[in-house]
C-alpha cells in the first residue's frame, strides 16, 4: 500500500509538470533566464526546463530510495531488532550495535545528509551577506535581502546541524543507560537461526582469576 502511494505521488508530480509545460506559452518553454547582477531587487529564477530537470532528478533519487527502504531496509531492520542478541560483530553484541545505531548513528547520518548541506548553504549566505546568496536561483519571485536579516538567516541555517549533533550526544548517554538494564544472559537461544545459535560464555575478570560473580554473555557460535 505504501509503495502504491509513493508511486501515485510520483505520477501526480510528473502530471503536474506536464500540465505546467502545456500551459506555458511556446516562446517561453525553452527560454533561458537572463543573468541578474548583484544590484537587482529579485533573485534569478529557474527556467521551466531547469525546474523539470530538477524535479525529474529528485524523483529519480527519492522514489527508488523510498521503495528500497520500505521493501528491504525496514523489514531487515525489524528482523534484526527481534533477534539482535544472536549476532556479534568485531566483538560487539548485536543489541549494543542496535542501540547505538538508533540513538547515535541515525542522528549522525541525518546530520550528514540534511544538516551539512543546509549549513553549507547558510555559510554562503553569511559569506555573501545576502539571501539568496549570489548565483543561487529560486523557484518563485524572491526579493534579495541583505544586512541583519541575511546574517540571521545564515546562522539559522546552522541550527539543524547543531541539533543533530546534540541529539547524537544525548542518544549516546541514553543508549548506555538502556544497555545497562539489558541482561543478555536471559536471552532465548532457541529464537536464533541454527547458524546463529547462541551459547553462554563466561567472562574472566582482569587478573585471570574466576569468582562466583562472574559475568556471562551470549556470543555468536562459530
Amino acid at each position: 500500500m505504501e509503495s502504491e502511494i509513493i508511486i501515485g505521488l510520483a505520477m501526480l508530480g510528473i502530471g503536474a509538470a506536464a500540465i505546467a509545460f502545456a500551459r506555458t506559452p511556446p516562446e517561453f518553454r525553452y527560454k533561458h533566464s537572463a543573468p541578474v547582477d548583484d544590484s537587482a531587487a529579485y533573485a534569478e529564477q529557474y527556467t521551466f526546463r531547469e525546474r523539470v530537470k530538477l524535479i525529474a532528478v529528485a524523483l529519480g533519487i527519492f522514489v527508488p530510495l523510498v521503495l528500497a527502504t520500505e521493501l528491504w531496509v525496514f523489514p531487515a531492520l525489524r528482523e534484526f531488532a527481534d533477534t539482535s542478541y544472536c549476532y556479534e560483530w568485531l566483538g560487539v553484541n548485536g543489541t549494543t550495535l542496535l542501540m547505538y545505531g538508533l540513538f547515535v548513528g541515525l542522528p549522525l547520518a541525518s546530520a550528514l545528509v540534511m544538516g551539512v548541506p543546509v549549513a553549507l548553504y547558510g555559510a554562503r549566505i553569511i559569506r555573501d551577506k545576502q539571501i539568496p546568496p549570489r548565483g543561487q536561483k529560486v523557484f518563485k519571485r524572491t526579493r534579495i535581502r541583505r544586512g541583519t536579516v541575511a546574517s540571521a538567516a545564515g546562522w539559522a541555517h546552522q541550527l539543524p546541524l547543531v541539533f543533530f549533533i546534540g541529539l547524537a550526544a544525548w542518544g549516546e548517554v541514553q543508549a548506555g543507560k538502556l544497555l545497562a538494564d539489558v541482561d543478555l544472559t536471559k536471552a532465548d537461544p532457541s529464537a536464533c537461526a541454527p547458524s546463529h545459535r547462541l551459547e553462554p560464555t563466561v567472562l574472566e575478570p582482569r587478573g585471570g582469576s574466576k569468582t562466583a560473580a562472574q559475568a556471562q554473555r551470549y556470543v555468536l557460535k562459530q
